[in-house]
């Protein structure tokens, strides 16, 4: 289910970004049953500015903030490895970095959105989602690949268009 989604414009490195993002987790959001629920967790992709990011995660682990990396090539394997510690920087502090099996996280998704009917596996969505959202969502698709035999051997996502938040954040998600 997606809760909320929004979006904070800047470079993720940037002091500024970084602050209005850990504003944004302080929130909290209303069950059903009327509880608030905080953010408990929040996973951060460190394929853009690693180091930078590995140092943001480090300053708020505490915070439940971990660092991801997705992987394809994986698939079969589970969608989210054990925590793995990378060493990094001159001074080699170590960070917590989970890897994101995106290939069957994104084919797990995409069956997720085709299922009509309220139940389990089915996504659910706020009103405040967009168009540009969904068009996110569905920002990929997979493609089989051929060896020299013109036998498929396997399937890789290729983006449709340029923007793919939305699927990034479900795969995020699960």
């Amino acid at each position: 289910a997606v809760v909320d989604w929004r979006e904070i414009p800047g470079d993720p490195t940037f002091p500024e970004t970084q602050a209005a993002l850990l504003a944004m987790l302080g929130g909290r959001y209303r069950h059903a049953s009327g509880h608030m629920l905080p953010i408990h967790a929040t996973c951060i992709d460190s394929g853009f500015s690693t180091e930078q990011i590995y140092d943001f995660v480090l300053a708020n682990q505490h915070r439940g903030i971990f660092a991801t990396k997705g992987v394809a090539g994986r698939s079969g394997e589970p969608i989210v490895s054990k925590a793995m510690e990378k060493r990094y920087g001159r001074r080699a502090r170590p960070v917590r970095l989970y890897t994101i099996n995106v290939d069957d996280a994104k084919a797990d998704t995409m069956n997720a959105i085709t299922i009509t009917t309220q139940g389990q596996g089915y996504f659910h969505f706020p009103e405040s989602v967009d168009e540009e959202f969904f068009a996110q969502l569905c920002a990929e698709h997979r493609e089989p690949r051929y060896n020299k035999s013109k036998i498929a051997t396997h399937n890789v996502w290729v983006q449709n268009r340029a923007r793919n938040e939305a699927l990034d954040c479900a795969v995020m998600a699960l």
